[in-house]
């Protein structure tokens, strides 16, 4: 699954004679607006010519698609209108368990719509939707160099099927993108396929990844103005009990939005709260005595909007710091071809503030030039970090990334300093990846994300991997090596390590993996010979759906180590999506301890949803009394939620939390309602 994401992620360079391949569609203005109901029944599908001649991907890059898509473009004053029809022989074989916004829509038999709407050839929006309707979104920049997957857009999608495959439609805001005004514009646009029955992916652009911008196809046709949402008011209101403390509590923010051009935002948030965000997965941190902090995704609105800017190999800004907000404020968008990101919080719990300004801009062709400042400080100290970095492709798959930072901190003087350049090559059929990094013994930077164990180091990381295509019964195999070492600056080896790895995997989609590593560790004077030998099993690669094991074992930091992931995803019905997942691990001569963390998603209705998050974990390990032994359960924490939209932009939440303590008998029950609402102007 996940080098099926990179692949969709990876970004290629593009000949001027790929370019002139390109194909086009003419989009038609239509009075009466189609109903999006999964079918093509109204009469602009009817009068509309489609376009088809899609092209497959995978698994025989450039050779004819053994299943057919044919879509149709038309608009009006308010809406960008797409549909397509997919043929499938295997109807019964399509897959569709995604049904959360925003989630992975490109592991179930899904379209996607990519639209450059300067015509740049660098940048461009995404909308995809799968055979349930389940929609997401999102920006390809820098010619896929970065996904920001964190932008939203208020559109619709429908599906329907019969029994010779799907329709989608789909209908885009003008109001929602952004785009320079003309009599007639052409913009860039490409339809990406995914079909899962028979592990075909297609374009309509002759492409072998779906963010190469530069080799879409056109769009013409269109004659509208430009549409800005210029203002936008989103107060909220919420209610909350907690049983422990019978406390009944009621709170009140706001967050406002403002275009000040058609590319530059404006956001700003007052007592903002985040009930209804999904708790962090419980995880395992089996570095050396814990002394790795553990890396948390960013799920709040506030910050995830323009986040992507802030992609660097040194993370020297990492906002999950930021806990109990008082109020922030950013600015964030593109002025001319720069894009820019200015950023400031207060916070309620620690008094600190925060603040950031990150600039990007194209120097020399495709290269981007990026710099970034970030301070953290309250009435006693002040942390504070710069950098430079660049991008620059150097032939074809080809890339190199450097950065270099400085950090500057109350009462820290000497080596801080950190550089990293990273040389990588990316396609859908192999990976090869040369990085150097070196971060000084002073290079702090509480308001970032840099690893205790790198700091005073210099290191040398190169993998590799490479996919072979076989016939009959096996679609691939794949092998793969990495190297690392990290040594002190000026002083003895750190970390030593090698690991090889292979995956083979059958045209009925199973695949069967094995990896193997060794490495040298050493903290302080305490030295370590590391091992360690794992198998892997998928019933659905690719898919939504299905069953993945791993399990290793080896000798790690001077005893036995054991660990099994366990992973299972499916559908007790179309619209409910189950995926439990387990890690147990066991040191030494301890029992097996374990996590668990369970998703329930059940979509209602298009504005309807249920969410259930359901979390346990043993206690402290002790030794085992009988060999298979597993820990008790210790914590059973419970999240429930029930999410309504109102309107494009307005939503009402209902919250249960449980958690509670089963060695202690210690539990709560917290009741949350929220109401947000949208007034636009």
């Amino acid at each position: 699954m996940k080098r099926y994401l990179a692949a969709l992620t990876g970004t290629l360079m593009i000949t001027a004679c790929c370019l002139a391949q390109s194909p086009g569609i003419r989009a038609v203005r239509v009075t009466q607006p189609p109903l999006l109901d999964g079918s093509l029944n109204d009469p602009c599908w009817q009068d509309a010519a489609p376009v088809t001649g899609f092209v497959m991907v995978e698994p025989n890059p450039d050779a004819p698609v053994t299943q057919p898509t044919k879509v149709y473009v038309c608009y009006d004053e308010q809406n960008l209108y797409l549909a397509a029809y997919m043929y499938e022989d295997k109807p019964g074989q399509m897959q569709a368990a995604c049904n959360q916004r925003d989630g992975a829509v490109y592991y179930d038999d899904c379209l996607e719509v990519t639209i450059d709407t300067y015509n740049d050839k660098n940048n461009a929006y995404y909308f995809a939707a799968n055979l349930q309707g389940t929609r997401t979104d999102g920006r390809i920049i820098d010619e896929g160099r970065t996904i920001d997957a964190n932008w939203d857009c208020q559109w619709q999608a429908r599906a329907g099927r019969d029994s010779l495959g799907w329709v989608l439609e789909m209908a885009i805001p003008f109001s929602e993108l952004r785009y320079n005004k003309a009599d007639s514009m052409t913009w860039g646009i490409n339809f990406y396929r995914v079909e899962r029955p028979h592990w075909e992916t297609s374009s309509w652009s002759k492409l072998k990844n779906w963010s190469h911008v530069s080799q879409y196809g056109s769009l013409t046709g269109l004659a509208i103005d430009p549409q800005i949402k210029r203002f936008e008011l989103l107060p909220f209101g919420l209610a909350q009990y907690q049983h422990s403390t019978d406390s009944l509590k009621f709170n009140a923010g706001l967050d406002l939005k403002y275009c000040i051009t058609s590319d530059l935002n404006f956001n700003a948030t007052y007592l903002p709260d985040f009930g209804q965000i999904e708790a962090d997965p419980f995880q395992f941190n089996l570095s050396y005595n814990q002394g790795q902090e553990l890396y948390l995704a960013e799920k709040r609105p506030f910050f995830m909007e323009g986040s992507s800017i802030l992609y660097t190999p040194l993370k020297l800004f990492y906002t999950r710091r930021m806990n109990q907000i008082e109020g922030g404020a950013k600015i964030y968008g593109k002025i001319g071809r720069a894009e820019l990101l200015c950023l400031d919080v207060q916070t309620r719990d620690t008094k600190d503030n925060y603040s950031l300004v990150r600039l990007k801009h194209p120097v020399w062709g495709q290269s981007v030039l990026g710099i970034t400042a970030t301070n953290m400080q309250n009435d006693s100290i002040y942390g504070r970090a710069g950098g430079l970095d660049l991008n620059v492709p150097i032939h074809g798959p080809l890339k190199l990334t450097m950065q270099a930072a400085k950090s500057a901190n109350t009462g820290v003087s000497g080596d801080d300093w950190a550089g990293v350049a990273d040389l990588k090559r990316e396609t859908g059929i192999d990976y090869y990846d040369l990085k150097f990094s070196r971060i000084g013994q002073e290079f702090w930077v509480p308001q970032g994300f840099i690893s205790f164990y790198d700091i005073d180091r210099w290191s040398i990381h190169a993998e590799g991997y490479r996919k072979l295509a076989l016939s009959g019964a096996f679609q691939y195999i794949d092998v793969g090596a990495v190297i690392n070492h990290k040594q002190e600056i000026g002083g003895r080896p750190t970390y030593l390590g090698t690991g090889v790895g292979t995956n083979l995997v059958t045209s009925s989609k199973i695949r069967f993996g094995a990896n193997a590593s060794r490495n040298y560790e050493r903290y302080g004077d305490e030295e370590f010979f590391n091992r360690q030998a794992g198998a892997e099993f998928e019933t659905n690669v690719n898919g939504q759906t299905g069953i993945a094991n791993s399990f290793y074992m080896g000798w790690m930091y001077g005893q036995n180590f054991r660990e099994n992931i366990l992973l299972i995803a499916f559908l007790p019905y179309p619209k409910i999506t189950v995926i439990p997942s387990i890690v147990a691990v066991k040191w030494g001569q301890s029992k097996w301890e374990w996590v668990s963390n369970t998703r329930i998603s059940y979509q209602i209705t298009q504005k309807l949803y249920a969410r259930a998050y359901i979390q346990t974990s043993t206690q402290m390990a002790t030794p085992a009394e009988s060999p298979f032994q597993m820990e008790k359960t210790e914590e059973l924490n419970s999240n429930f939620l029930l999410g309504y939209e109102v309107n494009p932009g307005s939503m009402f939440y209902l919250v249960y939390n449980h958690p509670r303590n089963l060695i202690t008998r210690e539990f709560d029950h917290r009741f949350l309602a929220k109401l947000s609402y949208s007034l636009r102007f």
